[in-house]
């Protein structure tokens, strides 16, 4: 199998191509890879999905374009184009998915941009618990999506129980103060568990399966509803964020201005 950075790169110089006239932020890996629950055998090879930033040139920002749109690679991967001027919301939102992106270890940054990044790592916790008690909300909802969209006429998607179960370990490290990305690297134990399961070497019939979904969702929604809301809404964080971004545009503009 190729290197994953040899992946990204590959995607980055498409997207790149795809839009000549703009600049990129960087490229972002999303998904199984972050946790360890990548699989590449004859029978399963994980996707590598990815998320691209773009920044506005002059005329998007006059004609109030923007860029929200999701691109199938040539493998049938997915390319996720994002708005620069969207992941201030996106963090605010808490969705756990856009989170990993400034927390994975598998990412280019153009260079004229690292400057930024490195100050985005500079307070990453900050930035990705800002709406601590929503995101706790948000992986809640999550999981009952994936148990809704995974457990049906009697059939279960491996996959959903596996993310299932391991937003339950991710909530009960949050709740003990770990860090973002410490809740979302799993444990050897945990990871050899889930790895089992999605490969089909620990198999559960459909009740069993539906069993320890649903507990696991039932501990979440035990221990929020047990944990002590002092978290508040992180405005220096949301602020320091925002103000990254609007300089990376500012930059961007005198840059195409110059030339």
């Amino acid at each position: 199998m190729m290197n994953i950075f040899d992946h990204l790169n590959d995607r980055y110089i498409y997207i790149q191509n795809l839009y000549p006239d703009h600049s990129f932020f960087g490229i972002f890996l999303r998904g199984s890879q972050n946790y360890g629950l990548d699989i590449y055998n004859d029978n399963y090879q994980s996707d590598i999905d990815t998320v691209v930033f773009i920044i506005p040139t002059l005329h998007d920002l006059i004609n109030k374009t923007t860029y929200n749109k999701e691109i199938i690679y040539l493998d049938n991967s997915h390319i996720e184009l994002k708005d620069i001027r969207d992941l201030e919301l996106l963090i605010f939102k808490a969705n756990p998915t856009y989170i990993e992106l400034i927390n994975t270890d598998y990412y280019i940054i153009n260079e004229t941009y690292q400057l930024y990044y490195n100050q985005i790592q500079d307070k990453c916790n900050e930035i990705s618990l800002v709406n601590f008690d929503r995101l706790l909300k948000a992986i809640l909802g999550m999981m009952h999506t994936y148990l809704k969209k995974g457990f049906n006429n009697r059939i279960y998607d491996v996959k959903c129980l596996t993310h299932i179960i391991r937003f339950r370990i991710m909530v009960t490290y949050l709740l003990q103060g770990s860090s973002f990305k410490e809740a979302m690297t799993l444990n050897k134990k945990d990871r050899s568990r889930l790895l089992k399961i999605k490969s089909h070497e620990i198999i559960y019939d459909y009740h069993e399966a539906y069993d320890i979904a649903v507990n696991e969702i039932n501990s979440v929604e035990n221990m929020i509803n047990t944990y002590q809301h002092t978290s508040i809404f992180n405005q220096q964080a949301y602020d320091y964020l925002y103000n990254i971004i609007e300089n990376i545009i500012k930059y961007d503009l005198k840059q195409s201005l110059l030339y």
